[in-house]
């Protein structure tokens, strides 16, 4: 069988949509549920302004807002950087990490559990590959 590079876009396209629009909900927006994600995975160090910026790929300004906006809804909480005075450490807050248990993506997770291991390996090697490919045409 075979499959155009342009069908299997279209179907990345489409599976992203259809989680994209199961992510606006709980009175967040997408990026404020990967930023809910990336401040739970990412190591202490990490946890910065610029450090979700990087990870989202968006500018300092767009993740200031994101940020912004989930402190006033007391969803993250940060306190001053011990190594750099100019920055700021966060974190979840409980009422963060209670909400993180109702993440959207989870329904895309669990579609994945689905697949077998090896396709489970397979897709996330091609995935990997396709998003690296993504940034370097962007640079």
């Amino acid at each position: 069988m075979s499959i155009s590079s342009q069908a299997i876009a279209e179907v990345l396209l489409h599976v992203a949509r259809l989680t994209n629009g199961t992510a606006f909900s709980e009175g967040l927006n997408p990026a404020q549920w990967a930023a809910l994600r990336f401040l739970a995975a990412a190591p202490e160090g990490a946890r910065t302004l610029m450090g979700f910026a990087r990870y989202h790929g968006t500018t300092k300004g767009t993740a200031s807002q994101t940020l912004g906006a989930m402190k006033r809804k007391a969803l993250i909480e940060s306190a001053p950087d011990r190594l750099d005075a100019r920055s700021s450490q966060l974190k979840l807050s409980r009422k963060g990490t209670e909400l993180l248990a109702k993440d959207p993506v989870q329904g895309l997770s669990s579609a994945i559990t689905g697949l077998s291991s090896e396709l489970q390996a397979s897709l996330a090697e091609a995935l990997e590959r396709i998003a690296k490919s993504i940034v370097a045409m962007a640079n």
